[in-house]
């Protein structure tokens, strides 16, 4: 009898977006987390960084109890550290605590609105991005953000512009790395349609990088590094 082909690994990705935390979130949170949410200056982003701290929350006590009555009670016992490798501050990247359990986190914020994701997964190390389109002019950054063969042909269009980015915020955010690895030593694959990494730093990279289809004025994408088959991602938007 044939055995059954294994099922792929997942990833689940939370979004929300608004122009208030939810209530959801908003219950979960610590009071470091409240305060520092209040430390940005504009109200866009005091509402994304609360919100992303609570989805995170939610979402890695989703994937932890399967009792709905004890969801928001796990998710405010969670132990969050956010410890930079480089200053020690508490703003680097999500530890949850949780062996092999890798998240990621990203808002933006335009005008009154947010856009926030939470990329949660066991398949391996994950970064997530997600951007607001607008009509930014990327021209002056091209020599920061594309490599060399990338500069040959440019992005055309704001949402070719802010998808590349994404894929390779989300790339960097899962190796680690962060912006202390120029966007330029990103190489990402010629397909637009399927997008994946050519070479990071002149070396290959096992990482499944997968665009996110979160509406049309957003681009969103995720990377998980290391899985032997494609990732299986999973949307979820909370109300």
């Amino acid at each position: 009898m044939p055995m059954a082909a294994p099922e792929p690994p997942a990833c689940v990705v939370w979004c929300w977006r608004g122009a208030a935390t939810p209530d959801a979130a908003g219950a979960v949170l610590t009071a470091a987390e409240r305060d520092r949410a209040r430390q940005h200056r504009r109200a866009v982003d005091r509402a994304g960084s609360a919100t992303a701290a609570g989805l995170l929350r939610l979402a890695v006590a989703d994937h932890l109890t399967s009792r709905p009555g004890r969801l928001r009670q796990t998710a405010r016992e969670l132990v969050v550290d956010r410890t930079c490798a480089r200053c020690g501050g508490q703003h680097g990247k999500p530890d949850v605590g949780v062996r092999g359990l890798h998240v990621s986190v990203a808002h933006s914020g335009i005008d009154d609105t947010s856009v926030v994701v939470v990329a949660i997964t066991t398949a391996g190390p994950v970064g997530v991005d997600a951007e607001m389109i607008t009509d930014r002019d990327f021209a002056p950054l091209a020599s920061l953000v594309l490599a060399p063969k990338e500069a040959a042909r440019p992005p055309r269009t704001p949402r070719d512009w802010f998808a590349t980015w994404c894929r390779k915020e989300a790339v960097l955010k899962a190796t680690g790395d962060g912006l202390r690895t120029p966007m330029s030593e990103v190489a990402l694959t010629g397909r637009s349609d399927a997008p994946g990494i050519a070479s990071y730093s002149g070396r290959p990279l096992d990482c499944d990088l997968q665009d996110l289809d979160l509406g049309d004025d957003i681009a969103a994408a995720v990377a998980v590094l290391g899985p032997r088959t494609p990732v299986s991602v999973r949307v979820v938007e909370l109300s």
